[in-house]
């Protein structure tokens, strides 16, 4: 994964509760990184824990909400000493199969605020811890569909 020695590294992980967001996390766990997963669902985020395992924490992070973004990045930086990685993995489509003239602006609104707004809030709030200790990553994933779109989206 890499040269760089991972275990005992913190991390965090927004969509993490299913999909590739979990994936990653099964792989950051697997070479003993504290991996923190941040979802707006608890359910899969419970389901994700349990699959995880020890190295895992969870919380309900709603990743368009600026105080709490920094509220549970805070409170991890403040468990582990330092946040060493973070994965922006939350994302949403949105409605599909519509022309662009029936999208809902409020769900057009949405899915910025998710994919675009939450990126920016989360790194905002990482970004401090990582400076403070001269050292971190960010990994930002988006869908090809941002770049090549799809018919009907």
């Amino acid at each position: 994964m890499s040269s760089i020695p991972l275990k005992n590294q913190t991390a965090i992980l927004t969509g993490g509760a299913a999909g590739l967001g979990l994936a990653l996390a099964k792989r950051l766990v697997d070479v003993g990184v504290n991996t923190c997963l941040f979802d707006t669902h608890q359910g899969n985020l419970e389901n994700a824990k349990k699959a995880l395992g020890d190295l895992c924490s969870i919380a309900v992070v709603d990743v368009t909400d600026v105080d709490a973004t920094t509220k549970e990045v805070d409170a991890i930086a403040a468990r582990f000493g330092s946040i060493h990685m973070l994965v922006n993995c939350a994302g949403i489509t949105g409605k599909t199969n519509l022309k662009s003239h029936e999208v809902d602006p409020k769900d057009f609104d949405r899915v910025l605020a998710i994919n675009v707004r939450g990126t920016l809030l989360m790194c905002q709030a990482v970004l401090p811890h990582m400076l403070k200790s001269n050292y971190g990553r960010i990994l930002n994933i988006a869908s090809i569909a941002g770049k090549e779109g799809n018919a009907g989206m």
